[in-house]
Order: C-alpha cells, then structure tokens, then sequence
C-alpha cells in the first residue's frame, strides 16, 4: 500500500491543465461616413428680418452672367411669420418661405420659376438656383436697401444698366 500513497499524492495535489488562451480577434476599422456640410451658423439661424429689404437680381455667376437686366425684388417679413415679396418686374410670387437660412418660392411669368436661395453669413447676399423649363440657373441676389420701400434709382426691368 505504500507504493500507491506518493502516487494518490502527486494526484492530489497536481494542478488541473490550464486552458488555451482565447483568441485575439481584429475587426478592422470601418471609416465613418463623411459629415454632411452644414450650413454656415449665420444663415441657419437667420431670422425673416434678416431679409427685410430692397435685392436687386444677377443670373449666371459673378463674371459670367448672361441676362442684361436685374430685377428687383423687396422682401417684408409681416408679424406672425408670413414674408411679404414683390418684385419691381414682370410677374406675380407664390408660396414664398423662408426657413433654415433658405428663401425659396415661384414666380409666375409667361412660365414658373422655381426659385431656391440661401442666405450668406453677411446677410447681404443671397446665393442659389432658379430652376425654369428651359433649365436651373446660378442665380445671387444681393442686398441693394434696408427698407423695402426705399427708392432704388436706375433699378429693375430691362436695359436697366
């Protein structure tokens, strides 16, 4: 019996087999989707005042617009939310709004014009689309008078410049 002991010992008293470490699992990074451009804060947060005023209308960009004459349109938020917009030229507005930085409506002539602008942060110069049958169109508008009744000499209608 002796001879069994140190082996019912050694039994005893040996430690159970260690298990295998897990495994090292890698996900690989996955690149988050791009941010959408927001608008710059001083337009988003533009409020339908910023617009009261006298604009005066230029098609194309900059250096290359091809209509020989601006129109002039005069926005006058009223109490309550509803924005007041006439222009100077041919033509009647439906549906103007203003949200978000964004001034959009129609205009009715011989056809619709979809207009789309956005204000920049200078408050002084709207920038976007007009959309007509024949195509959409860069268009700014640019803040001539603070008062929408104010007197804007030599401005609007055809061969005004």
């Amino acid at each position: 019996m002796r001879r069994g002991a140190p082996l019912l010992l050694l039994a005893c008293c040996s430690s159970p087999p260690r298990a295998a470490p897990p495994e090292v699992v890698t996900i690989p990074s996955v690149a988050a989707p791009a941010p959408r451009p927001r608008p710059a804060p001083a337009a988003a947060g533009a409020r339908p005042d910023a617009l009261r005023g006298v604009w005066k209308e230029f098609w194309g960009d900059a250096e290359t617009g091809d209509v020989m004459y601006h129109d002039v349109y005069r926005l006058d938020p009223q109490p309550g939310g509803a924005l007041r917009l006439r222009v100077d030229g041919e033509g009647t507005i439906k549906q103007p709004a203003f949200a978000a930085g964004e001034l959009t409506f129609t205009q009715v002539t011989a056809f619709d014009v979809h207009y789309r602008l956005r204000l920049k942060p200078d408050g002084r110069r709207l920038e976007g689309t007009a959309r007509s049958p024949k195509g959409t169109f860069p268009v700014r508008w640019e803040k001539v008078a603070d008062r929408p009744d104010d007197d804007v000499p030599g401005e609007g209608g055809p061969d005004a410049d």
